[in-house]
């Protein structure tokens, strides 16, 4: 896929803000990495901030991601349409009122709108590519700070332990909100509120509000195991491990073949 995170430029043609953005972040993150976590370096804030930017990013430039914003919207559009229909529809005169206000608000006319053009049920509701981008790109910057406040742990697996990725690798979980575990920005209010993210097959970044400062520590396989079923709460399509074993790979197996299972259950009913 080409020009994924280009946006139009109102010419024409298309802006690589986003394109240029990525490119530098990615920069920050690699050299963070090199000189600072792979070696065990005390992080400095720079390279802070490059890790930082580097979890928020993986918030809101996921492709999975932007498919659930774009089904999140979409379902918005047409629960829109059915209070529309359902409370301006009930009637003629407050379905009347209603199309006044409108024109009163917009300066244009709705004579001949009618209730059941709402009915979303015979439309085909798309979101635009650029608008699902800008959206989630619009709180990135915020997003990082808050990433940044919180204090951190660095997780060092050793061998033969190694963490595992996803194509939504990032996870949020709290036993406030009934021990979930969650993919949303918005939900890291919560005072015990806990921040996975493998930055590499050997180490992980852990963030929490229970501590200040930045600690580095050796993971038992325990934790490592943990860290990866975190990461696999909420794949779409893709697991990647560097090695055929790792710590949690049996319960990852039995989901999947869950799934697969519910999957043909369903298939074979349609």
């Amino acid at each position: 896929m080409t020009d994924y995170y280009s946006l139009p430029d109102g010419k024409g043609g298309t802006d690589l803000v986003l394109e240029k953005a990525l490119s530098h972040s990615e920069g920050g993150f690699a050299r963070a990495m090199r000189e600072y976590v792979i070696p065990r370096k005390a992080l400095d804030d720079d390279a802070k901030g490059a890790l930082a930017m580097f979890a928020a990013l993986m918030f809101v430039r996921l492709p999975a991601q932007h498919k659930q914003m774009n089904d999140f919207q979409v379902e918005t559009v047409k629960m829109t349409m059915e209070m529309m229909r359902g409370v301006y529809g009930k009637d003629e005169e407050t379905w009347q009122a209603y199309l006044k206000q409108m024109e009163e608000k917009t300066g244009q006319s709705f004579s001949g709108l009618r209730p059941e053009h709402f009915d979303p049920d015979k439309f085909e509701i798309t979101i635009p590519h650029e608008r699902t981008l800008a959206l989630a790109f619009a709180k990135v910057e915020k997003l990082a700070d808050v990433i940044m406040n919180m204090g951190w742990k660095l997780y060092y697996a050793a061998e033969p332990d190694s963490f595992i990725t996803s194509d939504q690798p990032l996870a949020l979980h709290s036993r406030v909100l009934e021990g979930q575990s969650f993919y949303r920005p918005g939900l890291m209010w919560p005072d015990d509120v806990e921040l996975t993210l493998p930055l590499g097959r050997s180490v992980a970044l852990f963030g929490s509000w229970s501590e200040d400062g930045v600690t580095l520590k050796d993971a038992m396989t325990k934790e490592v195991q943990t860290f990866n079923l975190r990461s696999a709460t909420y794949t779409r399509d893709l697991f990647v491990a560097s090695v055929p074993e790792f710590p949690g790979r049996e319960d990852i197996q039995r989901e999947i073949e869950r799934e697969l299972a519910a999957a043909r259950g369903e298939a074979a009913r349609g």
